[in-house]
């Protein structure tokens, strides 16, 4: 599940309870997600969520209610979504349970990143998630200022290294300033 299946989710969930009545770009539905969606501990006792008022670029004013935490319910139930995948916190347990026991230390500190890691709630609800599941583990959270693209600048330090191999997927800033766009298309497709 990424960001993007859960803006998905909530315009569709939008458009079938009646608060969008005619079709949206999923721009309004990030929007409105990254502005009052957030991750609830509890969600099954929250279905009553207080409506919050978002007004439309057009100026119409909508009441979103519980749509604003039941659209990132997918991250941990994908079926939600119509997904097969399993639960992000399912996929963390199942990934300490395959350690080496010489790692073991390291796994327990978590680092949330990317866009979603920025809706309020979900460092909690990932927490008590995976207490159940791994109630003899003390996982660690640490969510930085700039986690938001934290997997680009990952990537940027990795791939600037000179051990880093260029293989035929790969092209250089170089190769693209002098290419463009089009380059991608040649080396990928």
């Amino acid at each position: 599940m990424s960001g993007d299946d859960i803006t998905t989710y909530l315009a569709r969930m939008l458009s079938q309870s009646g608060q969008l009545t005619e079709p949206f770009n999923n721009d309004i539905a990030r929007n409105i997600k990254e502005s009052v969606a957030y991750i609830s501990v509890n969600p099954d006792s929250e279905d009553t969520a207080l409506p919050h008022n978002y007004t439309l670029p057009d100026g119409r004013v909508v009441a979103i209610g519980r749509e604003r935490h039941r659209c990132t319910d997918s991250l941990f139930s994908p079926s939600l979504f119509g997904n097969e995948a399993v639960g992000i916190h399912q996929a963390i347990s199942c990934s300490y349970q395959r350690l080496n026991n010489d790692i073991i230390p390291l796994f327990r500190n978590l680092i949330l990143a990317g866009g979603t890691s920025l809706l309020p709630g979900l460092q909690e609800r990932l927490q008590k998630e995976l207490t159940l599941l791994q109630p003899c583990v003390n996982f660690s959270y640490t969510s930085l200022p700039n986690r938001k693209h934290l997997a680009w600048y990952g990537a940027s330090l990795l791939t600037s290294q000179s051990i880093f191999p260029l293989s035929d997927g790969t092209h250089t800033k170089d190769e693209y300033d002098e290419s463009g766009p089009s380059l991608v298309h040649r080396k990928i497709y």
